[in-house]
């Protein structure tokens, strides 16, 4: 069990955390953190959905808040479970509260879109420079590691990708905004004010539907909306049937020169 718990910041991952308990302790490995942490060599070290949050609880004597506001409000879980049946959602919540989900990805459907399992880190340079002169150390902020997210709202600058080989499982080290060590490092290019603009828009957005409880947003409420605006905008047939054309060609217009960016091709 760790001596000194640091303060975990409202908008600081569980991840991050984890990382600036290991630096105060002195441990000697990040797995030894883990495991006293979590009761497992490997959860803290994942910083998408570290789970097994009912024994961090335990361990921290609820300094941190309970398993429920960890999930929601400092692993990526909050931004997808608003879109999830909401008896799925709680299901979701109370595996990850005992214990690892295997096929939580899966299960979020995350598998089968797209973009694809993988979340890469996210920084934001001018908020690290800031906390490093304010706090003396930077951390993840969660609202920088939202797939949706790829702009700073706040300095209003591209986010800046970390890609790093290595998984949670072969990891044995933490990765600081200050430290990432071996990852490459992909800054977003934004080619006018227009296309920041919307990206501004698409975090902020993003920010606000990772704070809709889960379950929130009805996935049978949200189709009927989409299918009423679409058919405003002559994008959908009477009958439902979308205008692919049209369409495409809208979002292709809307997010113009920002294909290249990692996870909009």
């Amino acid at each position: 069990m760790s001596a000194i718990l640091p303060l975990l910041l409202a908008n600081q991952t569980l991840y991050s955390w984890c990382s600036h308990a290991h630096q105060l302790n002195c441990s000697t490995s990040a797995h030894q953190t883990s495991d006293q942490l979590f009761g497992t060599p490997y959860s803290a070290l994942c910083h998408d959905f570290p789970a097994h949050l009912r024994t961090l609880t335990q361990r921290t004597r609820g300094q941190l808040g309970s398993p429920r506001e960890l999930a929601l409000r400092h692993t990526l879980l909050g931004y997808f479970l608003p879109t999830i049946d909401d008896k799925k959602a709680e299901e979701t919540i109370d595996l990850i509260t005992e214990g690892a989900i295997p096929s939580l990805k899966m299960r979020l459907g995350i598998t089968a879109s797209r973009v694809g399992g993988y979340h890469p880190l996210k920084l934001c340079s001018d908020c690290a420079g800031e906390e490093q002169g304010r706090l003396g150390y930077s951390y993840w902020h969660i609202e920088h590691q939202f797939p949706s997210s790829f702009v700073c709202v706040k300095h209003a600058r591209p986010l800046v990708f970390l890609r790093d080989a290595s998984t949670p499982v072969h990891r044995r080290y933490w990765v600081t905004p200050a430290d990432h060590q071996d990852c490459k490092l992909i800054e977003v290019q934004v080619p006018s004010e227009t296309a920041m603009a919307t990206l501004s828009r698409l975090a902020r957005d993003s920010l606000d539907l990772a704070m809709l409880p889960p379950g929130g947003l009805s996935p049978a409420r949200a189709a009927g909306g989409y299918q009423r605006l679409l058919r405003g905008r002559g994008l959908a047939t009477s009958h439902g049937n979308l205008r692919i054309e049209k369409l495409v060609s809208l979002i292709r217009e809307r997010y113009r020169g920002l294909e290249g960016a990692p996870g909009m091709a």
